[in-house]
């Protein structure tokens, strides 16, 4: 396995898949958002009333301020539950060899926080890539099938 070019391709398609979601849905331009560590279902609500939701893996952590990913499967605050699309990056990662996938954290990028996030959702046949932000730490979630219910309108009388 060629890790980078398996990154780029993850890359290009959670491009192509992100520009799908936000077309059909709004994905980024939602007003919040909420994970439910009980349940497993991200959602997302809108301005408008609409909410977008979905069962959804958490693939891991970026702290910006130490540029550091730490992959959900090795982190104590996750469920492992909900660390599956993770877990799955990491067997990928000891039967091809590949340190990054390995390695419980690693120092990187956004860019690259991106990149392996893609790369685990992808090959867990997710749906889409979302990253939640909470101060300085941002969430990646891999989700899959979502559902939506708009808010209806009161007809006038």
């Amino acid at each position: 396995m060629e890790i980078e070019q398996e990154l780029a391709q993850a890359r290009r398609w959670l491009k192509d898949i992100t520009s799908v979601h936000a077309a059909a849905w709004g994905l980024g331009d939602e007003e919040s958002w909420a994970f439910d560590q009980e349940t497993g279902v991200l959602d997302w609500s809108f301005e408008n009333g609409t909410t977008v939701f979905a069962d959804a893996q958490i693939v891991g952590t970026f702290v910006s301020g130490v540029s550091q990913w730490l992959w959900a499967c090795d982190n104590v605050s996750i469920e492992k539950k909900y660390a599956k699309c993770a877990s799955a990056a990491r067997r990928l990662g000891k039967k091809h060899a590949v340190d990054v996938l390995t390695n419980p954290s690693s120092l990187c990028t956004m860019k690259r926080a991106w990149d392996l996030a893609a790369f685990a959702a992808r090959n867990f046949k997710s749906q889409g890539v979302y990253r939640g932000k909470y101060e300085k730490t941002s969430v990646f979630f891999a989700f899959g099938d979502v559902t939506i219910k708009s808010k209806k309108k009161k007809r006038a009388k």
